[in-house]
């Protein structure tokens, strides 16, 4: 079995000319499982209207109208069972386990804070909540998303 996971910070997604352009990028892709950070989704109408955009399977963790949210979509009729949808440390933490064939699998999604004392902390706590997960019935762990860390940061970093 092979599982295509591809990881993205799209800096908000209520543009809706903005949202069907990633659409069509993440399918182009041919990735069966696509995490965003920062989709700045706040409420489960916009949701529910970016998963009906999607056609396929959607799992939010809700942000602000400026700042984080996570996602997770699934390829349409990609054939796989979603068992669970948590979010973990003030919506900077989306934990999705899947059940794809004989494969169970734990997906996390991460939005690391931007401060460098606040991302400490969440690193700190992050470990700890890995931890706890990779002891569970869900041996295989991912982790994807944002760390908002820069090797180099005057290379890395636009600011």
């Amino acid at each position: 079995m092979s599982l295509s996971i591809i990881s993205l910070n799209v800096n908000g997604m209520k543009n809706k000319k903005k949202r069907l352009i990633l659409y069509e990028w993440i399918k182009s892709s041919n990735a069966d499982i696509c995490l965003l950070q920062e989709t700045h989704c706040c409420n489960l109408e916009e949701s529910n209207l970016y998963s009906k955009e999607w056609c396929g399977k959607t799992f939010w963790i809700l942000g602000t109208q400026n700042s984080k949210g996570l996602a997770c979509l699934i390829k349409p009729n990609l054939d796989i069972n979603v068992l669970s949808n948590e979010d973990y440390l003030d919506g900077r933490v989306q934990l999705v386990q899947i059940h794809i064939d004989e494969l169970k699998l734990s997906i996390v999604n991460i939005y690391a804070p931007n401060v460098a004392n606040d991302r400490k902390n969440f690193l700190k706590l992050l470990n700890t909540k890995v931890k706890e997960i990779s002891n569970g019935e869900y041996n295989d762990l991912i982790l994807c998303g944002d760390f908002n860390c820069a090797q180099d940061p005057k290379l890395d970093r636009r600011n």
